[in-house]
């Protein structure tokens, strides 16, 4: 997942700071999936192992089943009538 869109930081910072950013905000608004920290990994590490650009990425867990119970009830209905 983009860095910028991750709710905490921890891809080369000196520990895990949780934090919701505008680009959080906006995805978890339009789409109902929470995501949160992954599996620990600093991906910085790897950035000079990449070809080419080199994006800022964090590794994230998605929460999919609450999202599916608020789409069902339509809490989150993505094709409203107009």
């Amino acid at each position: 997942m983009p860095a910028g869109i991750a709710p905490f930081r921890y891809s080369g910072a000196p520990y895990f700071e949780r934090g919701e950013c505008r680009g959080y905000l906006f995805f978890h608004e339009q789409t109902g999936i929470f995501l949160d920290g992954g599996v620990g990994i600093d991906t910085s590490h790897f950035k000079d192992q990449w070809t080419g650009v080199k994006p800022a990425v964090e590794i994230v867990t998605a929460e999919f089943y609450t999202a599916r119970e608020s789409r069902s009830s339509g809490q989150y209905e993505l094709f409203e009538a107009a």
